[in-house]
């Protein structure tokens, strides 16, 4: 049974392919900012002093104030001080309340930008990481839920299916926590792959087969 998990482990990561989490991490951004008053707290705010020149630089691409000379006609995200009025697609921006922004942004694109943000600013990083655990917990439990059904009331006919059965279920989950390793080392702006981050993906296999046994 041990060598039968590991062949299916293995089929599994054969599908996984980490190229995928890295294109979605370095998708092109333009972030407009339109705030007359404090454009340079939100800057700060979005790339503070910790951040690298190397970062900075790469970061200068990304970060457009609205309506400046140069600055690209349309945003993919569009920042507005408050209380100023704003486009039903801009997200507000309180300096009293700079978080809150943060959550506005990803609760609104997470699904086509959450990574990218986070790779690129240090202040998405939390709150994204945070949901990708949240995500990848709530689809393994419905996987897991959705595959013990049958055996709520077991029967003759279901019972000798039991072992295969949990060895394939296991080795779904595990594959879903090593795509969960690539996409926490995406958003924290690490490497991503299989020899970038052979201990994670190593700990995650140990730990699977230690629960299965």
């Amino acid at each position: 049974m041990a060598l039968k998990y590991l062949r299916q482990i293995g089929d599994a990561i054969r599908h996984l392919d980490p190229a995928e989490v890295r294109e979605t991490a370095e998708r092109p951004l333009r972030i407009g900012i339109y705030a007359p008053y404090s454009a340079a707290f939100i800057e700060d705010f979005l790339v503070p002093a910790s951040v690298s020149d190397a970062k900075r630089r790469e970061l200068a691409g990304v970060l457009h104030r609205i309506g400046e000379p140069g600055a690209p006609a349309q945003f993919d995200i569009e920042i507005y001080e408050e209380p100023l009025p704003r486009p039903p697609h801009a997200v507000g921006f309180a300096p009293h309340r700079p978080h809150d922004m943060v959550r506005a942004v990803l609760d609104r694109y997470e699904s086509d930008f959450g990574l990218a943000l986070a790779r690129c600013f240090p202040v998405f990083r939390r709150a994204a990481a945070e949901k990708i655990v949240r995500n990848v917990a709530r689809e393994n439990t419905l996987f897991s839920l959705a595959t013990a059904l049958p055996d709520i009331v077991p029967s003759v006919l279901t019972l000798p299916w039991a072992g295969a059965q949990f060895a394939s279920d296991t080795a779904f989950l595990t594959m879903n926590q090593i795509r969960m390793v690539f996409l926490l080392g995406a958003a924290s702006d690490r490497p991503v792959g299989y020899r970038e981050q052979k201990a994670e993906v190593a700990s995650v296999i140990a730990a699977a087969f230690g629960w299965r046994a």
